[in-house]
C-alpha cells in the first residue's frame, strides 16, 4: 500500500505529533508503518510502547506492525490497564513500598468483600492523583502489599508510583523510544497525566483519536484531552480526514 500526502506527511515527522484520524482514513496502516520504522533503528533492549483501547485492536496492531516476521524487539502491544499494571505498578510499586508478593490479583471493586468495597467507595471511574487523600492512598497501599489491585484504581496508582519511583522514569526511559496511544479521545485525566509524564522523559509521544467519537463521557473520558493536546508547541497536528473504505457516494450522503 503506498502512502498517501497526508499519510505522508505524518510517516516522515519523528517528533511528538497529534494525528486527528477520521473513521477509515488509514490510521491504523499509518501507526503500524511509524513503529516499524522507529523499530528498524532501534537496539535490540529498545522498542515502543503502543496503547489500544481493546485487546483486539491491540492484537491487530501489534500483527499489522509485526508482519513479515518483523522484531518487535524490547516493545510493549496491550491495553493501558495491562501498561499501567506489568510496566509500572508491580515491578516498582513493590519497591517502594517494600513487597515481597509476587502474586496479585485485579478484581473489580464489586467483586471484592463487603468491607473492602466500604474502604473503596470514594473510588470515582477517573479519580485525578491530585484529588486523592493520603489516607486513601494509604487504603491502596494495604491491599497492594497484601496483593490486591483494583482495577478501577490502576490510573491513580500508576501516576503515583511513577512519581514516588525515580527507577520507574529510568527505566522507560532506557527501554521505550517512543509511546503510541490510539482512541485518545476517550481519554481519562490519569491516562492523560501520565501521557505527559512519558513525554517529559524524552520518549516520543503520538496521540491518535478523532474529536467526534468520543462514546466514554459517562466513565469520566472526554475528548478534551486530546483536544488540548493539539494546542501544545512540543506537539505537531495532523488530519487523516479522507475516508478510504466507501465510495465517495456514500460519504458524501453522510456527510449531507
Amino acid at each position: 500500500m503506498q502512502p498517501t500526502d497526508q499519510q505522508r506527511l505524518i510517516l516522515d515527522y519523528a517528533d511528538n505529533a497529534v494525528i486527528i484520524a477520521a473513521p477509515g482514513s488509514g490510521k491504523t496502516f499509518v501507526v503500524s508503518e511509524k513503529v516499524r520504522d522507529i523499530l528498524k533503528t532501534c537496539p535490540s533492549h529498545k522498542g515502543v510502547v503502543a496503547i489500544s483501547y481493546t485487546k483486539k485492536a491491540s492484537g491487530e496492531l501489534r500483527e499489522r506492525c509485526l508482519k513479515n516476521g518483523f522484531d518487535p524487539k524490547s516493545s510493549f502491544f496491550g491495553t493501558i490497564d495491562k501498561f499501567y499494571l506489568g510496566e509500572i505498578i508491580i515491578p516498582f510499586g513493590k519497591h517502594i513500598w517494600r513487597s515481597t508478593t509476587n502474586e496479585f490479583s485485579i478484581p473489580s471493586i464489586d467483586k471484592m468483600d463487603e468491607i473492602q468495597q466500604q474502604n473503596l467507595s470514594w473510588v470515582d471511574r477517573d479519580n485525578p492523583l491530585s484529588e486523592v487523600s493520603e489516607q486513601q492512598l494509604e487504603c491502596l497501599k494495604i491491599l497492594f502489599k497484601s496483593g490486591i489491585i483494583a482495577i478501577e484504581t490502576v490510573g491513580i496508582l500508576a501516576n503515583f508510583v511513577f512519581g514516588q519511583s525515580k527507577a520507574s522514569n529510568n527505566y522507560l526511559k532506557a527501554k521505550y523510544k517512543a509511546i503510541f496511544i490510539d482512541e485518545y479521545q476517550d481519554c481519562g485525566a490519569n491516562q492523560h497525566s501520565l501521557f505527559e509524564k512519558i513525554i517529559s522523559l524524552g520518549i516520543t509521544g503520538v496521540a491518535v483519536g478523532d474529536l467526534n467519537q468520543s462514546i466514554y463521557a459517562f466513565s469520566g473520558k472526554s475528548s478534551k484531552y486530546l483536544s488540548a493536546l493539539t494546542g501544545l508547541e512540543h506537539f505537531k497536528t495532523f488530519k487523516l480526514d479522507k475516508n478510504h473504505r466507501c465510495d465517495n457516494s456514500i460519504i458524501n450522503y453522510s456527510n449531507y
